[in-house]
């Protein structure tokens, strides 16, 4: 599904990474899953829209143990020709943290750096 010999395209691919969140718990997440990216290019601006479903293992700071939950992502995204900016809206669910459920939805803001670019023809 990705178009590897051209700049834009739709892509399928696996996100792997880590959210700490320094509040009064001091918690920190691992996530995995799937994503789908669409290029579109508008006029001569390029956005791209992605959709997440992540898997996430949360521990707490000097708590044993962890939990398992769920994560909905939606960004929006602006590619350069080296650096990634991407903003977004997730919705964050854990079945049973001190005996209730978790749910959270933030808002996210990521960049990133490309170690592909596509050649020129």
């Amino acid at each position: 599904m990705s178009h590897l010999d051209r700049p834009y395209g739709s892509w399928i691919f696996i996100p792997l990474g880590m959210s700490y969140f320094p509040n009064n718990n001091k918690w920190w997440v691992l996530y995995y899953g799937w994503a789908i990216r669409h290029d579109i290019k508008i006029k001569n601006v390029l956005v791209f829209l992605s959709y997440y479903l992540l898997l996430n293992d949360m521990h707490v700071i000097g708590v044993k143990g962890g939990d398992m939950g769920h994560e909905t992502r939606f960004t929006i995204g602006f590619p350069s020709s080296s650096f990634i900016i991407e903003l977004g809206w997730a919705t964050i669910r854990f079945p049973a943290i001190g005996c209730l459920p978790l749910r959270q939805q933030r808002l996210i803001l990521q960049t990133g750096y490309k170690i592909y670019k596509p050649r020129k023809h």
